[in-house]
């Protein structure tokens, strides 16, 4: 790994306690003669009441080795939506509650920067969706996501008929409230609440998991990542919503293609290894200890 030298923040100004640990961070990178730079969409009002921000184009952070995300899981989701063209490490911090994706706690931020100074720390790489929207042959909109892609009914209460090919092959109609493609990442998030599988995050898949079935025998199924998919709602008269992380959304039409794929991108982010992985399924879960 690159030397550390310069690092970007992205926090969340709304979470408790957020102010003390965003200073907290600074003092340490500033005790290693780190330089830092604040990113939207961060706030944060200095004891000179000076306010830090910065709403200039974040294709200029492109030469920074180090990214810090604080907050909960959205931001981690925000930040590696933004910056994972530019491989840059990603550490999340956890000042939310639940955080399967924030590694490390506010009390060990020395430690983990220790570590990664002294390259005792491991990279991974977390799978990307690429996700397009095709109307009438043309593509109208793309999107990125780390946790999952959800195309669900709209305003409406009512079933929604959704066709889906593999490779260009018909593999069934889903008749239901929605549909999630999740990748290992997002296999803790919506994907699970939806009755999914859990995937560990080394694994090269995908999770299709229907949201409330109108038939029993349908169920979530797991596909190698090198496959193409393709949705397409067929309800009639019937605009259904496509959601990125749960945080970007845009309507679908009838006749709308939805392809889904896996990114040629990634996010490189922290890592403590598979044993840490474990342990945080049996405390975020609520899973016995054996």
């Amino acid at each position: 790994m690159k030397k550390v030298k310069d690092v970007l923040i992205v926090f969340n100004d709304k979470k408790k306690h957020i102010k003390k640990i965003v200073g907290d961070l600074m003092n340490v990178l500033e005790e290693r003669n780190i330089s830092y730079f604040i990113v939207p969409p961060a706030h944060l009002e200095l004891k000179n009441h000076e306010i830090i921000t910065d709403f200039d184009d974040r294709y200029k952070h492109k030469d920074y080795q180090l990214i810090f995300a604080i907050g909960g899981d959205g931001t981690f989701l925000y930040t590696a939506r933004t910056f994972h063209p530019f491989k840059i490490p990603l550490v999340g911090i956890n000042a939310g509650r639940l955080g399967f994706l924030m590694e490390i706690k506010p009390s060990h931020i020395k430690d983990a920067i220790d570590r990664i100074l002294n390259d005792h720390v491991e990279f991974i790489e977390r799978m990307i969706l690429d996700i397009r929207v095709t109307r009438n042959g043309k593509d109208i909109c793309q999107f990125s996501a780390l946790n999952e892609v959800v195309i669900s009914r709209g305003a409406f209460s009512r079933m929604v008929d959704i066709d889906v090919n593999i490779d260009k092959i018909h593999f069934s109609k889903y008749r239901a409230d929605g549909v999630i493609v999740s990748t290992p990442t997002g296999s803790t998030a919506y994907n699970l609440s939806a009755g999914g599988p859990i995937l560990t995050p080394k694994t090269e898949a995908f999770i299709i998991t229907p949201i409330c079935p109108h038939t029993l025998g349908v169920r979530p199924i797991i596909i190698h990542s090198d496959k193409v998919l393709e949705f397409e709602v067929v309800t009639p008269e019937l605009e259904s919503d496509l959601t990125i992380d749960g945080q970007e959304k845009t309507g679908v039409c009838v006749g709308d293609k939805i392809t889904i794929k896996k990114s040629e991108n990634s996010v490189v982010m922290y890592y403590f290894g598979d044993y840490n992985f474990y342990n945080t399924l049996r405390e975020k879960l609520g899973w016995q200890k054996c």
